[in-house]
């Protein structure tokens, strides 16, 4: 196995290479073929071994061949050891009811979220993240964990779609999020709610009261327009708008940012509300702020991981790459 396997192409230079130190070879003895004097030629040739010099090409070819594959980092058999992850437990709260779909920010308001998510999950920093989705209901998309790839992938299968039941029960999901924050996060959590501040449920503030008693920041990012607009009906792929989002009687549905709740929401729990805009400073705003946390010990954890062996070619080109230079290519 290789870490960078692409490097092993370099490998191919390695016959060209020793075609040209064969011509090179050719074209000495022909440049010495035309000096005339045979007698000056056979002392010349004779002076130098060319079992040795043959010996010292192969020498440097094996080098640079080891050297080609150290850079491609092999590795093989595993190892084990106890990582500590020191940092904040985040839980990201995303909103999945259909109002997300709104185009009123660019893409719309889920894409939007979801870019603030990752932000998040790139940049975590050994923190443990987790992700909740809600809409009418909330569910658990992954609990806690410091696996940002594996977070990821979670997040970009993300859609209105992950919720049957819509509307938008910002308490519900508040809730679910602090039950998945265990013990070990106390005092050190942090629940990022990613919303267009649409609520259908109502008690949203008595959920976030209950998160200060818990020190558990709430930070907030707004997504929409104060104007609003309306929601997008999608075809049964959900690939393609066929028109604007109707009620039971026909009327055209609009949607707009609920900037106030999620404002009151943040400020209960001692944390920062931002409306998402085109800049994108909502994201390095969010970031600042838990970064001001301070990180603690929150778990170890056994990684096996699999144990690069690079050092051992590169070892043993410099030790061939001594014997080159020890050879003399003149006989004693």
């Amino acid at each position: 196995m290789f870490s960078y396997p692409f490097a092993l192409i370099l490998l191919l230079t390695l016959p060209p290479i020793a075609l040209f130190i064969i011509w090179r070879a050719g074209a000495r003895d022909r440049r010495m073929a035309r000096l005339g004097d045979p007698a000056i030629i056979s002392q010349l040739a004779d002076s130098v071994s060319p079992r040795r010099r043959r010996i010292k090409h192969i020498l440097k070819l094996i080098v640079l061949a080891l050297l080609i594959i150290a850079l491609a980092q092999p590795t093989w058999g595993i190892a084990e050891e106890v990582v500590t992850a020191e940092g904040v437990a985040v839980m990201v709260v995303l909103d999945v009811s259909r109002s997300m779909k709104a185009e009123d920010v660019s893409p719309n308001r889920l894409e939007r979220a979801k870019l603030t998510a990752r932000t998040l999950f790139e940049d975590n920093e050994g923190n443990l993240v987790g992700l909740v989705l809600f809409a009418a209901d909330a569910i658990v998309q992954f609990p806690l964990t410091t696996d940002s790839r594996s977070a990821l992938t979670f997040l970009d299968a993300a859609s209105t779609r992950a919720i049957t039941r819509q509307g938008t029960a910002i308490r519900g999901a508040l809730l679910l999020a602090m039950e998945t924050l265990d013990e070990r996060v106390a005092g050190r959590s942090v629940i990022v709610l990613l919303s267009d501040g649409e609520d259908h449920e109502g008690g949203v503030l008595s959920a976030a009261q209950m998160a200060a008693e818990r020190d558990i920041v709430i930070h907030a990012v707004g997504y929409g327009t104060l104007s609003g607009t309306t929601i997008p009906e999608l075809s049964a792929d959900g690939q393609a708008t066929i028109g604007a989002r109707t009620d039971r009687a026909g009327n055209v549905i609009t949607t707009r940012l609920e900037e106030d709740l999620l404002l009151q929401i943040a400020e209960t729990t001692g944390g920062i509300y931002r409306r998402a805009g085109e800049s994108g400073i909502e994201n390095i705003d969010l970031a600042n702020a838990i970064n001001e946390i301070e990180a603690q010990e929150l778990e170890n954890r056994l990684q096996i991981r699999r144990v690069e062996r690079f050092a051992l070619f590169i070892f043993f080109g410099l030790m061939l790459m001594t014997v080159e230079t020890m050879i003399p290519e003149r006989r004693p």
